[in-house]
């Protein structure tokens, strides 16, 4: 965690000529000029930039698409919304807050795993695979079309998966 602040931090000195590579640089190897990979890409490239000038504290919460609106370097065609989760959380609220997170989602896990793993009751090793599932699928899915931050069923679903490891610690432990 030093590590990274320290990176960040010799970074903000050399931040022109970091964003420079990137904007020289940076590629993903598709091959369209135009289209929604094409985008998709270019709101990527764009959101790390961002991640860089703001010294990986990010945008803060809601600047991301007025950042992507006012200050892209890529083309985006007025698409805003970075279409992806991670990159989202990582470029919005910055590294910390994105490990954080990781840390948060891995911790959830690796809770579920080991109620699938050593609980003796069968509702509960159904219900830790089933919100398994669905977390595994998330990390896959949440590459979506807009913002996930504004939908409420995904704080619900958040409630549910963090009101059911509070519900199974005793047993986990």
């Amino acid at each position: 965690m030093v590590l990274i602040l320290m990176i960040f931090a010799v970074s903000s000195v050399f931040i022109s000529d970091i964003v420079e590579y990137l904007t020289n640089n940076l590629t993903f190897d598709f091959s369209a000029e135009t289209g929604s990979i094409y985008i998709r890409e270019n709101l990527y490239k764009n959101a790390l930039i961002f991640l860089f000038e703001t010294f990986g504290f990010g945008t803060g919460t809601g600047n991301l698409e007025y950042w992507m609106m006012n200050y892209s370097t890529f083309q985006t065609d007025s698409v805003l919304a970075v279409h992806n989760w991670w990159i989202e959380i990582l470029s919005t609220y910055g590294v910390l807050t994105f490990l954080l997170y990781v840390i948060f989602y891995y911790k959830l896990v690796k809770d579920l795993i080991i109620n699938i793993v050593k609980s003796k009751n069968e509702v509960i090793t159904s219900i830790s695979i089933g919100l398994l599932c669905i977390m595994s699928s998330f990390t896959i899915n949440s590459l979506s079309s807009s913002t996930l931050i504004s939908s409420e069923w995904m704080w619900v679903f958040w409630a549910i998966i963090i009101s059911f490891q509070g519900l199974t610690y005793e047993e986990r432990r």
